[in-house]
């Protein structure tokens, strides 16, 4: 019965304040993507895109302070974007200092 009453509230408060219900058809449509589909569409990872997000160099949006981020594909398909990807692809990763400047650990095995 609890469940009843959740689902009728629920229907009750959507109808109150005019809040469509979710449709995935919808979504697709207006190409709203998860942090995880847009990374993905990107071909980077999810931490490299929230930290882009975070810098203002790509549009999303964080309705609910605990909530998921969503992007629109439009804001993938920006010049900004393609420096993101080109910047990720073409980053090396390499040691702070070359090996030879690099001391050894003397790691006592008493």
């Amino acid at each position: 019965m609890g469940n009843r009453w959740t689902r009728e509230r629920v229907i009750s408060l959507r109808s109150h304040h005019g809040i469509p219900r979710y449709s995935e058809e919808q979504r697709k449509a207006e190409g709203w993507l998860s942090l995880t589909e847009a990374a993905a569409h990107l071909g980077v990872s999810g931490i490299t895109l929230r930290l882009a997000i975070e810098r203002g160099e790509i549009e999303a949006e964080h309705p609910l302070p605990d909530g998921p981020w969503v992007l629109n594909r439009r804001g993938l398909e920006t010049g900004t974007a393609a420096q993101l990807v080109e910047r990720t692809r073409g980053h090396k990763r390499a040691p702070a200092l070359a090996v030879h400047n690099q001391g050894l650990l003397d790691l006592s095995v008493t």
